[in-house]
């Protein structure tokens, strides 16, 4: 039995912060007493496991609160004695690694969780300190050759580490099919795409914007956009502009992705850069036909099961939608199936928590 210590930046909506409490409830249920150290106060997701302490620091942007919540920490982990620290996300990843000058402790792995975790500065910070880590990953292999091109890391001091999903929890539901459909009006003919993830810059929603409005020339659709964000209300009114409005749902914040999931016809990401998408692996998990942008893990994920498109191109993303909706039935069940079995096979949470155990036992013994 280890002691496991996760430092997060946030537990917000993220797929990040997801993976966190799955890691979390997953070492737990494998016997292990974990903990989870969160900078700052939003706390939208947490860990199924009620035994899990999430001990919440409230970072502020100024040094003396830095300072308190670095001395907070230490007691904390002075307490726990972790054998294991993992940090995720560039804030915790930073934090944790000053941390450790102060507060020794035997294992540090730091996690990134995208291909851009910011500008220079940040990689910087990442090169400088890289020392103070024991090891350090990222979720796809495009996102550690992203680092380690923009100097943050040098090669073969991190490696990729895909994030991992529940396959029991995210699964095809006729019932939540045809409930989630009634709640948006709409018949079992009707054609619905769906879409996940904060309205920010990264997701590009404006480019999936873009593309709805040349595919309702030709096919009427509707989108379900499940998320918030900064970019909300400019991305209400450039819809409102292009005359797609109609067709959207704005759903908001959910608890309830996963019967989602079973209500779409096909899933839609238009995100400008990534690093693995969860919401990818949660939509293929779900029988779910996956039409994605090329970047970050998405290409390493999807395989031959979907259709991957170009950035920033809202005429390609508009044909494959349309020769997508195109296959026969029978064609979109079957790579489906074929879908689901790749997440179960290479992303199931099970499978990547114990190589998770597996890879702290390695760098425990270094």
């Amino acid at each position: 039995m280890k002691n496991i210590c996760l430092v997060t930046t946030s537990l917000g909506m993220g797929g990040a912060e997801k993976q966190v409490c799955d890691l979390a409830d997953s070492f737990y249920k494998e016997g292990h007493k974990v903990i989870i150290l969160c900078l700052n106060n939003s706390v939208i997701n947490s860990p199924v496991n009620d035994d899990i302490n999430i001990h919440v620091l409230d970072l502020k942007k100024n040094i003396v609160s830095f300072c308190r919540c670095i001395f907070q920490a230490r007691k904390i982990l002075k307490e726990f004695k972790p054998q294991i620290v993992h940090s995720h996300m560039f804030h915790a990843n930073i934090f944790s690694r000053i941390l450790r000058l102060i507060c020794p402790f035997p294992v540090l792995i730091s996690t990134a969780h995208n291909t851009n975790e910011g500008g220079r500065l940040r990689m910087c910070l990442y090169r400088v300190t890289d020392f103070l880590t024991t090891f350090s990953t990222n979720v796809s292999n495009e996102a550690v050759e992203s680092f380690i091109n923009k100097g943050a890391v040098k090669k073969g001091r991190m490696v990729a580490f895909y994030n991992g999903i529940d396959t029991n929890l995210f699964k095809y539901s006729l019932e939540s099919r045809i409930n989630k459909r009634r709640e948006l009006k709409l018949k079992e003919e009707d054609v619905l795409m769906l879409a996940v993830g904060r309205l920010t810059e990264a997701k590009n929603y404006k480019n999936m914007l873009n593309a709805l409005q040349r595919v309702i020339d030709v096919k009427v659709v509707h989108l379900a956009i499940i998320g918030t964000g900064p970019d909300e209300q400019q991305l209400l009114s450039y819809a409102e502009q292009i005359g797609v409005s109609q067709y959207i749902h704005w759903l908001g914040i959910r608890f309830d992705v996963k019967e989602w999931m079973s209500a779409m016809d096909l899933y839609v990401m238009s995100s400008s850069w990534e690093g693995m998408p969860l919401v990818i692996c949660e939509a293929m998990s779900c029988e779910g036909l996956v039409v994605a942008t090329d970047c970050g893990g998405v290409k390493e994920i999807v395989g031959n099961t979907g259709f991957i498109v170009p950035t920033n191109n809202p005429d390609a993303l508009s044909e494959t939608i349309l020769s997508a909706l195109e296959l026969t039935k029978t064609k979109r069940k079957r790579l489906g199936i074929t879908a689901r079995e790749r997440i179960e096979t290479n992303y199931s949470l099970d499978t990547i928590s114990n190589k998770w155990l597996e890879f702290y036992e390695t760098a425990n013994k270094k």
